[in-house]
């Protein structure tokens, strides 16, 4: 508040810096080493800190930190008493007060979508926030003209589409709600007719499919928060075929080989990356 200091985060930690030209300082250590967002309060004599989803009051320029709990992780914002605090809550649908000294909290408005950084206003009298809905669809673009056509769209997330060799349908994996329990859906492109080819058990997704030359199966990621498993399954049913676990950050980058013997895709080993097939 005095225009002179900024806190910001480095590796994880909260560092002071004057802006009157001295070398900045590290302030505080937060003990999951990431801190996402942190807020002067109004008269600067304390830091409101998300040290993941932990917020932290850190008093300025000295003083004991005190954790008050877990919090959405969408920021916060102070009220101008120096007291309180805006808060996202509930599963990112509520804003709450919180009150820093004992810890009492009361909900003031609720909606059906999420809540991003809200900011009160210096009087304390208005909130702003950003709000949304999430919604991915699946689009065709006619490569000579340019036009687009939404194939899939409506709400919900839709992604990762891959046509068969027919060029009739299309595999794609969809959710209508949390982006982590996907499914995969073959429609038609005529009647626009839609078939459950994939589906996980909770907290499982089945996405990234990409279809044989030969348009008689197709390969999938059968992912879980503990595994991603490169899997073969018939669209017409029956049991899936484990293929093998992929490992990193390219849990998509897999394909056929044009005789459909072989899969091509990207794992990590001895943390470096390699392209095998298999």
């Amino acid at each position: 508040p005095d225009g002179s200091t900024l806190a910001f985060d480095r590796d994880g930690k909260t560092w002071i810096g004057s802006l009157k030209g001295s070398a900045s300082r590290e302030f505080w250590r937060s003990p999951n080493r990431a801190v996402i967002w942190q807020r002067f309060s109004p008269d600067g004599s304390n830091l409101a800190v998300i040290d993941r989803n932990d917020l932290w009051i850190v008093p300025y320029p000295n003083g004991s930190a005190r954790n008050l709990g877990k919090i959405s992780a969408y920021g916060v914002s102070w009220l101008p008493d120096n007291r309180h605090l805006l808060v996202v809550a509930g599963s990112g649908d509520a804003l709450d007060i919180l009150d820093i000294t004992n810890r009492s909290r009361r909900t003031i408005y609720r909606a059906t979508t999420q809540f991003f950084y809200p900011s009160m206003s210096p009087d304390g009298k208005k909130i702003v926030y950003g709000s949304c809905e999430t919604e991915w669809d699946v689009l065709e673009i006619s490569v000579p003209e340019g036009r687009v056509h939404t194939m899939v769209g409506g709400g919900g997330i839709s992604m990762m589409p891959d046509w068969a060799p027919s060029g009739t349908h299309y595999l794609y994996s969809t959710s209508s709600g949390a982006i982590d329990n996907r499914i995969l859906e073959d429609r038609s492109v005529a009647d626009g007719f839609t078939r459950r080819v994939a589906e996980g058990s909770e907290n499982e997704s089945a996405l990234a499919a990409k279809w044989a030359p030969d348009g008689t199966r197709f390969l999938f990621v059968d992912a879980s928060p503990q595994r991603f498993e490169l899997t073969i399954a018939n669209p017409s049913g029956g049991p899936w075929t484990p293929v093998t676990e992929v490992t990193g950050n390219a849990q998509h980058a897999h394909t056929w080989s044009p005789d459909g013997q072989w899969i091509a895709f990207v794992r990590v080993e001895g943390g470096k990356q390699e392209l095998v097939k298999i």
